[in-house]
């Protein structure tokens, strides 16, 4: 990355932007995919485009609701919803590859939701023939736990996120 913005002159005129550092890779083998049972009351199924809202309201990090449809729409996802189809833990498959997104409504943690969530979503992306990989922050030491809990194992090295601003590049070529 500091390479790219030396190339530019200067973060300012450079059109990469670091978006996040150091994040920790964590990989589940196939082997490790350990399949966890649906509890009675509750059905899996796929995101779709009328999950949207909920969501993009969902996510932490300031994002358009049109990137999340997206991401909806075009990658692999699995969602867990009541028998009367109110939506209660999901997660789904970045552009990128990894599997990340993850949410289960506050009424509903402590369940195993989440963790039927990622399996499930594993088992799709395995069957793909698709590296399962998660990317954590370091500092979020509850979803650390919880990857390592369902099997992933913690890659030695870390990743960085660059983002393309072309507003930063429209700025160069002036």
């Amino acid at each position: 990355m500091d390479a790219l913005i030396n190339f530019n002159q200067s973060a300012n005129s450079c059109s990469f932007r670091r978006m996040r550092t150091d994040l920790l890779v964590y990989i589940l083998a196939a082997g490790n995919i350990v399949p966890v049972t649906v509890p009675d009351g509750f059905k899996i199924s796929e995101l779709s485009g009328r999950h949207t809202e909920i969501v993009h309201k969902s996510w932490p990090f300031p994002t358009k609701e049109k990137w999340t449809n997206y991401q909806i729409t075009h990658f692999p996802s699995v969602l867990i919803e009541t028998e009367d189809e109110r939506p209660v833990a999901w997660e789904l498959q970045y552009e990128y590859g990894a599997l990340g997104g993850l949410h289960v409504e506050p009424e509903y943690r402590r369940s195993k939701l989440g963790s039927i969530v990622t399996r499930t979503l594993a088992e799709k992306m395995t069957k793909n023939g698709q590296l399962v990989f998660a990317i954590v922050e370091e500092s979020n030491p509850i979803s650390m736990a919880f990857h390592e809990k369902n099997g992933f194992v913690r890659m030695p090295f870390k990743f960085s996120r660059i983002g393309f601003s072309l507003e930063a590049m429209e700025k160069k070529e002036m």
